[in-house]
């Protein structure tokens, strides 16, 4: 049985030169793009930050080539996460073992702060700020709300490899 990670991508782009609208209206002006990265599967009961962190990259890879993904993690600025495992993904440690223990170390020592370049860089989504999602609140109520359903257990015996 295998689960689904599906990330979406959301932009609001303001034109440059930006006109001061008159009157003034602040959520004016803006232009909306939505688009999915490509969506990547992870075995049921498997999951962690870990797993998830290393699917969306494989997917930022996937959308631009290695060579860019550096360039992409750094154009990251908002991450809002549904569950509780999304949660951890922007601020994982991500890159070569080597450097991850070496920084890691250092921060445990104190030769190194959070804010300093080198630790940052660590950091998978290094820029972005991170948004608790209004679906990680309802998640729960949702799924009891569809596993108390009567069908439910019949969808899940029929569909056993979902």
């Amino acid at each position: 049985m295998y689960d689904f990670l599906c990330c979406t991508e959301e932009l609001l782009i303001r034109t440059v030169p930006f006109v001061m609208p008159d009157p003034f209206d602040a959520f004016k002006g803006f232009r909306w793009e939505m688009r999915s990265l490509p969506c990547t599967t992870i075995a049921r009961q498997e999951s962690s930050t870990m797993v998830k962190t290393s699917r969306l990259a494989h997917s930022a890879v996937l959308e631009s080539g290695p060579e860019h993904l550096w360039d992409w993690r750094i154009s990251v600025l908002g991450f809002l996460s549904d569950q509780g495992t999304e949660r951890g993904i922007r601020s994982a440690p991500f890159g070569a073992k080597e450097e991850v223990d070496a920084a890691l170390g250092a921060l445990r020592a104190g030769l190194l702060h959070t804010f300093e370049p080198e630790a940052k860089n660590i950091v998978f989504l290094p820029n972005a700020l991170d948004q608790a999602g209004i679906f990680h609140v309802l998640f729960n109520a949702v799924e009891e709300a569809f596993t108390e359903i009567d069908a439910w257990k019949l969808y899940v015996d029929r569909a056993p490899n979902c």
